[in-house]
């Protein structure tokens, strides 16, 4: 695919071509990366009539917001930096008071949150060294501040564990969303439409909100998954359940660890606290769901998937008198947020957490860690790595 750059990119003149001619290298690779991320969230799913009409059109989105951000992406495979400020558009992003001048003021937002999250990973080593120019922090960061897709979980019935997802439209209406995981039961699964903070995308979309810490470690939990990808942890993220847990666990630790840095060097304030949501008088959440994860593994292991799946809705009706709105409980609910092995949906036995924290403790910093694990590829690997084996 040839790519016309506008007349500021066109750098280096010809005559200095032959220096940067190896560069091209990581064009190509960044092509074929963005081929595969598009072929993994927009395969040809089994369930893509169930979703019908709603199914997301990735490829028209990777189009526009692509061609939206050349501009950005380009200049760091050229070996140009952003030496714009950062903290005024980002506070000013999170000032904003109306959508209107939210979307004004998004592009340089992003861009700052791109600029920040380079900065901070190629201070932590993880830029490739090159010999005629600066390092390359591959792939470049790129996001996109919005909406996200809303995804269908497909699980099986008689175990916890992502068989397939397909994204559908952001403004998909809970009618339809029912329509789709009702079409989806059909075929003997268990289903459910979620709602996501982002996607791995290239860019990566990055869900909107009044928190700055969110958004970037949302940003750079995308990105991880990224840089992920050209690494054999990345390779293997649907190769099993573990891998995908691993795969999460790291990218949720990387993006809170430099968003966290980011926000206190920038002195980014915080958003007011959001109402408290009425809830029963001391109704431990966490541990309810844990508990509730645990008697379900064990009724499947025992082959009573009808027994479960009463257990479950026993268990929502319960949380929902307790103030807390679970519209539907099921495999696939804890299939998908099983994966994100920090919340109270996580297997409670799963030691995965524990050892991808421990590992981050036993490394010298964050770019080690990542440099580490992501030479893993199994729950094996990991436990090695840690001495637990």
């Amino acid at each position: 695919m040839d790519v016309a750059l506008p007349q500021s990119l066109s750098w280096p003149p010809a005559a200095r071509r032959a220096r940067w001619r190896p560069g091209r290298t990581y064009l190509v690779a960044a092509t074929l990366f963005l081929l595969t991320i598009v072929r993994a969230h927009q395969s040809d799913s089994s369930l893509a009539s169930a979703v019908g009409p709603y199914r997301f059109n990735l490829v028209a989105w990777e189009e526009r917001a692509l061609g939206a951000r050349l501009v950005r992406i380009l200049p760091p495979l050229l070996g140009q930096t952003n030496q714009a400020p950062t903290a005024e558009p980002l506070r000013a992003y999170f000032a904003a008071s109306t959508p209107d001048e939210r979307q004004r003021l998004r592009p340089a937002a992003e861009a700052a949150i791109e600029a920040e999250v380079s900065r901070e990973a190629t201070a932590e080593g993880l830029a490739l060294p090159l010999p005629w120019r600066a390092p390359l922090l591959f792939p470049p960061v790129s996001t996109w501040i919005g909406p996200p897709p809303q995804v269908l979980i497909v699980s099986p019935r008689e175990r916890i564990e992502v068989r397939e997802s397909v994204l559908l439209d952001p403004d998909t209406p809970l009618s339809g969303a029912e329509a789709v995981e009702a079409r989806a039961d059909a075929t003997g699964v268990s289903s459910l439409v979620v709602p996501v903070g982002g996607l791995s995308t290239y860019p990566s979309m990055v869900l909107d909100s009044p928190s700055p810490e969110g958004v970037i470690a949302a940003a750079a939990h995308e990105w991880t998954h990224g840089y992920l990808f050209f690494h054999p942890l990345g390779q293997a993220y649907f190769a099993s359940y573990d891998s995908r847990e691993i795969n999460e666990t790291v990218a949720d630790l990387v993006g809170r660890e430099l968003a966290t840095r980011i926000v206190r060097r920038l002195g980014l304030s915080p958003p007011p606290a959001p109402p408290a949501q009425p809830t029963k008088r001391g109704f431990d959440f966490n541990r309810f769901m844990r508990d509730t994860r645990r008697e379900v593994d064990r009724l499947l292991a025992n082959g009573q998937v009808a027994d479960a799946e009463r257990y479950m809705e026993q268990r929502r009706q319960e949380l929902n008198a307790a103030g807390f709105a679970i519209r539907k409980l099921n495999q696939a609910y804890f299939a998908f947020y099983g994966s994100y092995t920090e919340g109270p949906a996580a297997s409670s036995v799963s030691p995965i957490p524990d050892q991808v924290h421990r590992l981050r403790a036993q490394s010298g910093s964050l770019g080690e860690f990542l440099r580490r694990v992501a030479l893993l590829r199994t729950a094996a690997d990991l436990a090695h790595a840690v001495g637990d084996s």
